[in-house]
């Protein structure tokens, strides 16, 4: 297998997904999140023994202080339950490396 040095996690009830996966770069790796395991769980399981990535990016829905899934939400209060697979996901990014987040709305109302 080639080492792509991204990887993009979409969630399955994103809009028009053929359209996205039809337009991704050649280096970047894609997985479509099912609706039956938490999100989280998924994507580590993915990365476990993954290192040195330039970037996570992740495609879902999302609306005020929420990252919304089929499988469920990430909320601030949500994200304790899920600390040891966003470690994981975490250590799979090199020095400087990035998440990025690709849902509507999530920052909006979420600070202040």
């Amino acid at each position: 297998m080639t080492f792509k040095p991204e990887v993009l996690f979409v969630d399955r009830a994103v809009d028009d997904l053929d359209t996205i996966l039809n337009g991704l770069r050649p280096e970047v790796e894609v997985v479509v999140l099912d609706g039956d395991r938490r999100a989280a769980r998924q994507m580590a399981q993915v990365l476990e023994h993954r290192r040195d990535l330039d970037a996570i990016h992740l495609i879902a829905h999302g609306a005020p202080g929420r990252v919304s899934f089929q499988s469920g939400d990430w909320t601030i209060d949500s994200l304790g339950r899920d600390a040891a697979d966003m470690a994981v996901i975490g250590r799979a990014l090199r020095e400087g490396g990035d998440l990025r987040l690709w849902s509507c709305e999530t920052a909006r109302g979420a600070v202040g």
